[in-house]
């Protein structure tokens, strides 16, 4: 068996066919090349015979996907100006690259360990609605991308002034004499206290 290229040059000589019909032949180094090879026995004779194998090409890098799994919801939302780290997987030693909507850079070489996963902290947040591309092996036959879109600041939930002390303004006051008033607000916040005129009590 002789093996040829499209073009008629040798590839591979005197693979002998054992006694069963059966043969192999190995080519060391492929390349990367799409390959048209003539497979023939005995040519020059008035037996040989020949079959062509066309088209045969590099298969697809098989790569992992990007995810994204923090945020695992955009809804949630982050704090303004402040840091957040974002997470997720891709193929295992791939380098993550985030750029934004515009395709501006936001951080480089998050690489992704043994397992795939990956994380990457942006310091300050600021107080944008964030578009964010993640890419793994930017610029190669590899390159594979998550996009987050929509990653605004949450809204501020203040909680509420109550009043638990008097539980019921029925009960009255004794006169003359000091009351002291309880109830819950926002952790940190600065209390007031006015009467119906507005005058600081």
């Amino acid at each position: 068996l002789t093996v040829t290229n499209a073009k008629g040059l040798s590839l591979g000589t005197a693979v002998e066919v054992n006694s069963d019909g059966d043969w192999t032949w190995t080519r060391s180094n492929m390349g990367s090349y799409t390959w048209t090879m003539d497979f023939t026995t005995d040519a020059g004779t008035d037996r040989a015979q020949s079959t062509r194998l066309t088209g045969f090409a590099p298969r697809q890098a098989q790569t992992a996907p990007v995810t994204i799994d923090t945020p695992a919801d955009v809804a949630t939302g982050y704090t303004p100006d402040t840091a957040f780290t974002f997470g997720g997987t891709a193929e295992p030693g791939a380098e993550i690259t985030v750029t934004n909507a515009k395709g501006l850079s936001l951080g480089t070489a998050v690489e992704t360990n043994s397992d795939g996963e990956w994380t990457w902290t942006r310091s300050n947040m600021g107080s944008y609605t964030w578009t964010m591309i993640f890419t793994a092996d930017a610029g190669t036959d590899r390159q594979q991308t998550a996009t987050l879109a929509g990653f605004a600041p949450r809204a501020s939930t203040i909680a509420p002034v109550t009043i638990d002390t008097p539980a019921d303004v029925s009960t009255g006051y004794t006169a003359n004499e000091s009351f002291t008033f309880t109830g819950t607000a926002e952790p940190g916040s600065t209390l007031t206290v006015t009467n119906a005129k507005g005058l600081s009590l």
